[in-house]
């Protein structure tokens, strides 16, 4: 049950009005535990689909619809004042490595932000998992593993002129219409993309002003290889997995209450929205991140990179106009009819 019957995405979702049920359905296989400890499908290696992220995004989904669920890392304006400060006094950069470090001190920790999610849920961690490990595929402090996507630092041109600009870099997600058939008892979800998003901060005197600078080309090209590359990414690095997983569950619970499936399953869903009957785990939830600054020189300058986070807003796609599929009516009534008596839970 923690791992939703080995479920590996959700393709489909089924009322089912005689059972008082909704059945969530998609590729689905046997569990195993990986090198690193994760609990995995045990053919495609991929995280599987977890239990209190599904609660966590029933219950958060409804505050959701203000803002969507996000998360941030972001340097600090005082701290980018204190390093451009420091860099008008250096004539040159001298130690490169003492030089980075007492950057990164100026700098100070960068915050965390979450939104639309309990920032102590695994939900959250995982959207803060994915911002930090994009940051560091951007500014090449460790490698993609994915032939086609170098870091955005190595793209950048020797002789780019100096610029007080950042580029930031976030993750969005989008789907094609969800499709139904035309009773609203069967639901498709196909087409969801994770797409890289960029922008340009100007620095300021009083710190850096989102999305002030102009369009950077580069960043751009990085994002578009990020994005093309990204179902390669997932399945080198699971963070990324992970993160599409939080994002069907959203979506599957923006489906379910804004249609409201439940009522019309007649499936009392109160004791998964009661955080006394079901409790969840709770972690510590982050605040900060330590600055790493990236040691890479370009011409006469040296690069920092901003972050910028992951957003989604789920009701986006579930709230939007569906696509009416007369097929879906067969596969539901195929789904229904082949389930074996096997408990309450899940089939095979």
């Amino acid at each position: 049950m923690l791992f939703l019957g080995g479920l590996e995405r959700i393709t489909h979702v089924f009322v089912d009005p005689e059972g008082h049920d909704i059945v969530l359905a998609g590729p689905a296989d046997a569990t195993a535990v990986d090198a690193a400890g994760n609990v995995v499908a045990a053919r495609s290696g991929r995280p599987l689909l977890q239990l209190e992220d599904l609660i966590v995004a029933l219950r958060a989904i409804d505050k959701a619809r203000d803002g969507g669920m996000r998360c941030s890392i972001d340097p600090t304006a005082e701290g980018v004042a204190r390093v451009q400060q420091f860099l008008k006094t250096q004539r040159t950069i001298g130690d490169p490595d003492a030089t980075l470090r007492r950057m990164e001190e100026l700098l100070g920790p960068q915050q965390v932000s979450v939104g639309g999610v309990p920032a102590d849920s695994r939900f959250a961690r995982v959207l803060v998992a994915a911002d930090y490990r994009l940051k560091r595929l951007g500014m090449g402090l460790e490698p993609s593993g994915v032939t086609g996507l170098p870091s955005y630092v190595s793209m950048l041109p020797a002789a780019a002129p100096a610029a007080a600009t950042l580029p930031r870099f976030w993750l969005e997600a989008s789907y094609d219409p969800i499709a139904r058939d035309a009773d609203e008892l069967a639901w498709k979800i196909t087409g969801r993309r994770m797409t890289c998003l960029t922008e340009t901060d100007l620095f300021g005197r009083d710190g850096a002003q989102r999305g002030a600078g102009g369009a950077d080309p580069t960043a751009t090209r990085w994002c578009e290889s990020f994005t093309r590359h990204y179902d390669d990414l997932a399945a080198k690095q699971p963070v990324f997995a992970e993160l599409v997983n939080c994002v069907d569950l959203a979506v599957v619970a923006a489906l379910i209450q804004g249609r409201q499936l439940d009522r019309r399953a007649g499936l009392d869903l109160g004791m998964l929205l009661d955080p006394t009957a079901v409790r969840v785990p709770a972690y510590d939830a982050p605040a900060t991140v330590p600055t790493v600054a990236s040691g890479t020189k370009r011409g006469n300058r040296w690069v920092v990179t901003a972050s910028g986070g992951v957003q989604f807003q789920p009701w986006q796609f579930a709230s939007a106009e569906a696509t009416t599929s007369p097929d879906l009516g067969t596969s539901r009534g195929d789904a229904l009819a082949s389930r074996p008596e096997v408990g309450p839970c899940w089939w095979d």
